[in-house]
């Protein structure tokens, strides 16, 4: 029974391991929300519009490595760091059942 129940663990797991374009989704959604809003009805469309742009740019820099039942990503900020240099070097994010868990400091994206 319990080799069963692992079983089914892992094609769960298997068939929720986000995929690289699950990962911009993730980046541009959490640049969107920690911009600066002023409530106004262009900024948030400013902030989706950055925080689309920023995630291209990030996935360009993204390396995924898939072990199936989760995806480490490493995404090398040196292009970043240009302009804001307290950034480190790269960021390391685990993607789990469609979430994604930062291994890193969580104020690289604020």
């Amino acid at each position: 029974m319990g080799k069963i129940i692992l079983v089914i663990i892992g094609v769960v797991l298997l068939v929720t391991n986000p995929t690289k374009i699950e990962f911009e989704g993730f980046v541009s959604t959490q640049i969107s929300a920690n911009m600066p809003s002023k409530n106004q009805p262009g900024d948030r469309f400013t902030n989706q519009l950055v925080g689309g742009l920023v995630s291209k740019l990030a996935s360009e820099a993204t390396q995924r490595d898939n072990y199936y039942l989760f995806s480490m990503y490493t995404v090398d900020l040196a292009m970043l760091r240009f302009f804001k240099p307290e950034l480190p070097p790269s960021v390391k994010i685990v993607g789990i059942g469609t979430k994604f868990i930062p291994l890193t400091d969580n104020n690289v994206f604020k």
